[in-house]
C-alpha cells in the first residue's frame, strides 16, 4: 500500500493473522465453555477486525491462500507471483506464534480427536 513499507506490511499481517489463528484456537478446539452456535461470530468479527485494521496497510490477506491467489491474479495480467512470498511468511509467522501461545495458556483444555466426535 501506498505510505507504508515491507516492515508495516510484514507486521500487520503477522499480529492479524496471530488473532485470527489465536481466535479460531480459543472457539473450537476448547473442551469446557463451547458455545458452538458463536464459532461464526467470533470468528467473523475476528476477520473483520482485521480487515478493517489493516486493510489499507497490507490488504489483509490474513491467509498464505488468498495472498497466493491475489499474486497469481497479477500474475495473469503481467505481474510477478512472488510478491506473495513476505505475506505468507509474515502469516505462518503469526499463525505458528498463536499456536505455541495459545498451547502454552490454553493447552490443559485442548480436546483431542478421541473426546470430540465429528457430527453426523
Amino acid at each position: 500500500a501506498p505510505g507504508y513499507g515491507w516492515a508495516s506490511v510484514v507486521l500487520a499481517e503477522a499480529l492479524f493473522t496471530f488473532l485470527l489463528c489465536f481466535v479460531v484456537l480459543s472457539v473450537a478446539t476448547l473442551r469446557t465453555g463451547r458455545l458452538s452456535n458463536m464459532f461464526g461470530f467470533a470468528i467473523g468479527f475476528a476477520l473483520f477486525v482485521g480487515i478493517v485494521a489493516v486493510g489499507g496497510v497490507s490488504g489483509a490477506a490474513l491467509n498464505p491462500a488468498v495472498a497466493l491467489a491475489i499474486d497469481a491474479s497479477h500474475a495473469i495480467k503481467g505481474g510477478s507471483v512472488w510478491a506473495f512470498l513476505p505475506y505468507a511468511l509474515a502469516e505462518f509467522i503469526g499463525g505458528a506464534a498463536a499456536a505455541l501461545v495459545f498451547a502454552a495458556t490454553r493447552g490443559s483444555e485442548m480436546s483431542t480427536a478421541e473426546e470430540k466426535p465429528l457430527p453426523s
